[in-house]
């Protein structure tokens, strides 16, 4: 490769005719440099799913960062998706399996939102759980704060994903 001046004053490294920009090549170097990063991470483990509507925002935003917001194919969503769910979540979308995988994935994402990540099923499995918890005694305060904050916390997060 040999170096040449442009004419805005930007060098410009030419080989058989093609041009490339330093600046090209400074982003290049910085996508290689944050896949290496990337590669280097410790391996994570994604969390299984098994229908708990108090379990679905954390499950979905977990699969949607490790998996879901990628450029990895639908099949391969798809088949994560269906790894990840078991007991009555998987049952849910078993049948997405035999789909066209971009029809199949969008499918499975829609029916679980739908059975368990519906704001009328997080309530009222934040109520039962409430119900039927102990009975509340002096000591047991603490326990039902921490509760209603984890509940609160869940509610302010139904809308964003309701896209």
């Amino acid at each position: 490769m040999s170096g040449t001046s442009s004419e805005n004053g930007q060098s410009k490294l030419s080989d058989q005719g093609s041009s490339v920009s330093t600046g090209s090549v400074g982003f290049l170097q910085q996508q290689q440099h944050e896949l290496i990063e990337t590669l280097r991470l410790p391996t994570s483990q994604l969390m299984s799913f098994s229908g708990d509507p108090l379990q679905y925002w954390m499950f979905m935003q977990s699969f949607d960062h490790m998996v879901g917001n990628t450029s990895v194919s639908h099949a391969a969503k798809l088949n994560r998706l269906l790894q990840c769910c078991t007991g009555k979540a998987f049952k849910v979308i078993e049948c997405c399996a035999m789909m066209d995988p971009v029809t199949g994935y969008a499918k499975a994402r829609s029916l679980l939102k739908q059975r368990f990540g519906n704001d009328f099923r997080i309530s009222e499995s934040w109520i039962q759980k409430i119900v039927d918890g102990p009975a509340i005694k002096r000591m047991m305060a603490l326990h039902y704060r921490i509760l209603l904050m984890m509940s609160e916390a869940a509610r302010k997060h139904w809308k964003p994903w309701d896209g």
